[in-house]
């Protein structure tokens, strides 16, 4: 293997686990928004605050913090979570779509903001999606998993 490429895979390395680092950072930011019912944009409306579904929202945004950080600590050892990953933040993304053009927001909330936030987190869960594609270490042998 080429000088070349051994850098470019450990820069891609490099990236990944700081992308997956910066989304374990991301939900858990949120899951303390929601549990705290915390104003900070893209993440909660405090005025939104339903205590017990925020406080179980707080709490899956915890785990998805954990495994992204897991995750991140030998990316190459996790594709299947890279995968998981990808697949997830695809499906998400498009729910969320969904939701912004079939919720009427103005009615619910008042405002057009959360159309405008809720097209922010689809657009940006598949960024991270087609990231983390593109990042992605190939697939690897068992053998190679123990070097």
């Amino acid at each position: 293997m080429s000088a070349k490429k051994i850098i470019t895979k450990k820069i891609k390395g490099r990236l990944l686990s700081l992308l997956l680092i910066s989304g374990s950072f991301y939900y858990f930011v949120g899951a303390i928004a929601h549990f705290f019912c915390i104003t900070i944009f893209p993440w909660y409306d405090g005025s939104l605050c339903s205590p017990y579904h925020d406080s179980l929202i707080a709490v899956a945004a915890i785990a998805v913090s954990g495994f992204f950080y897991v995750t991140a600590l030998d990316p190459k050892k996790m594709v299947m979570n890279l995968w998981v990953i990808i697949v997830v933040s695809v499906v998400v993304a498009w729910l969320t779509f969904l939701h912004a053009v079939t919720f009427d927001f103005v009615a619910l909330y008042g405002s057009d903001l959360k159309v405008f936030q809720a097209f922010n987190e689809a657009v940006a869960l598949l960024i991270v999606a087609v990231l983390i594609l593109y990042l992605k270490p190939k697939t690897v042998k068992k053998k190679d998993l123990d070097k």
